[in-house]
Protein backbone atom coordinates (compact mmCIF):
# COMPACT_ATOMS: atom_id res chain seq x y z
CA UNK A 1 0.00 0.00 0.00
CA UNK A 2 2.70 2.48 1.34
CA UNK A 3 1.31 5.72 -0.46
CA UNK A 4 -0.98 4.27 -3.20
CA UNK A 5 -3.97 6.09 -2.22
CA UNK A 6 -2.25 9.06 -0.83
CA UNK A 7 -0.93 9.71 -4.64
CA UNK A 8 -4.59 9.82 -5.48
CA UNK A 9 -5.96 12.11 -2.67
CA UNK A 10 -3.09 14.56 -3.51
CA UNK A 11 -4.23 14.67 -6.87
CA UNK A 12 -8.00 14.99 -6.72
CA UNK A 13 -7.87 18.73 -6.22
CA UNK A 14 -5.87 19.29 -8.86
CA UNK A 15 -7.85 17.80 -11.26
CA UNK A 16 -10.77 19.37 -9.70
CA UNK A 17 -9.23 22.54 -9.65
CA UNK A 18 -9.12 22.26 -13.56
CA UNK A 19 -12.48 21.34 -13.69
CA UNK A 20 -13.70 24.55 -11.87
CA UNK A 21 -11.44 26.42 -14.18
CA UNK A 22 -13.72 26.06 -17.26
CA UNK A 23 -17.14 25.88 -15.33
CA UNK A 24 -19.36 28.56 -16.65
CA UNK A 25 -21.50 27.96 -13.79
CA UNK A 26 -21.43 29.59 -10.47
CA UNK A 27 -23.27 27.07 -8.70
CA UNK A 28 -21.42 24.16 -9.97
CA UNK A 29 -18.20 25.81 -9.20
CA UNK A 30 -18.96 26.28 -5.54
CA UNK A 31 -19.84 22.52 -5.64
CA UNK A 32 -16.67 21.72 -6.56
CA UNK A 33 -14.48 23.99 -4.30
CA UNK A 34 -16.64 22.50 -1.47
CA UNK A 35 -14.34 19.75 -2.81
CA UNK A 36 -10.75 21.00 -3.29
CA UNK A 37 -11.79 22.30 0.86
CA UNK A 38 -12.65 18.85 1.42
CA UNK A 39 -9.43 17.02 0.21
CA UNK A 40 -6.73 19.84 0.87
CA UNK A 41 -8.48 21.47 3.75
CA UNK A 42 -9.05 24.74 4.76
CA UNK A 43 -5.62 25.17 6.50
CA UNK A 44 -2.67 22.44 7.27
CA UNK A 45 -3.13 19.13 8.80
CA UNK A 46 -6.74 19.23 7.60
CA UNK A 47 -8.14 17.23 4.66
CA UNK A 48 -8.34 13.85 3.11
CA UNK A 49 -5.22 13.53 2.54
CA UNK A 50 -4.18 14.22 5.78
CA UNK A 51 -6.65 11.60 6.97
CA UNK A 52 -5.04 9.14 4.48
CA UNK A 53 -1.30 9.98 6.32
CA UNK A 54 -2.88 9.23 9.64
CA UNK A 55 -4.42 6.40 8.69
CA UNK A 56 -0.95 4.93 7.34
CA UNK A 57 1.23 5.75 10.45
CA UNK A 58 -2.01 3.65 12.89
CA UNK A 59 -0.85 0.51 10.39
CA UNK A 60 3.09 1.66 10.97
CA UNK A 61 4.06 3.72 7.47
CA UNK A 62 6.48 5.89 8.28
CA UNK A 63 5.02 9.46 7.19
CA UNK A 64 7.84 10.27 5.34
CA UNK A 65 8.14 7.73 2.78
CA UNK A 66 4.32 7.98 2.51
CA UNK A 67 4.77 11.64 1.83
CA UNK A 68 7.70 11.39 -0.32
CA UNK A 69 6.29 8.82 -2.94
CA UNK A 70 9.19 6.62 -2.98
CA UNK A 71 6.46 3.39 -2.79
CA UNK A 72 4.58 4.17 -5.00
CA UNK A 73 4.06 1.55 -8.46
CA UNK A 74 5.02 3.13 -11.53
CA UNK A 75 1.67 1.59 -13.01
CA UNK A 76 -0.53 3.59 -9.78
CA UNK A 77 1.78 6.55 -10.86
CA UNK A 78 0.68 6.43 -14.83
CA UNK A 79 -3.39 6.05 -13.41
CA UNK A 80 -3.66 8.87 -11.69
CA UNK A 81 -1.02 11.38 -13.49
CA UNK A 82 -3.57 10.22 -16.69
CA UNK A 83 -6.57 11.01 -14.69
CA UNK A 84 -5.20 14.57 -13.52
CA UNK A 85 -4.74 15.46 -17.27
CA UNK A 86 -7.44 14.07 -18.87
CA UNK A 87 -9.95 16.84 -19.92
CA UNK A 88 -13.21 17.68 -18.28
CA UNK A 89 -16.30 15.94 -18.31
CA UNK A 90 -17.91 16.80 -22.25
CA UNK A 91 -21.30 16.36 -20.74
CA UNK A 92 -23.27 19.19 -19.75
CA UNK A 93 -22.33 21.60 -16.28
CA UNK A 94 -25.49 21.22 -15.12
CA UNK A 95 -25.19 17.06 -14.76
CA UNK A 96 -21.15 17.72 -14.31
CA UNK A 97 -21.04 16.19 -10.63
CA UNK A 98 -18.24 14.02 -9.10
CA UNK A 99 -19.57 10.80 -8.17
Amino acid sequence: MGGQPLVLQRSLPQKDAAILANCPLPQVRRYWMERIVYHDGSRDGEGGAENWLRMAEAVGLDRAEVLDERHVLPGVRFAVDAYVTSPAPSRGWSRSRPG
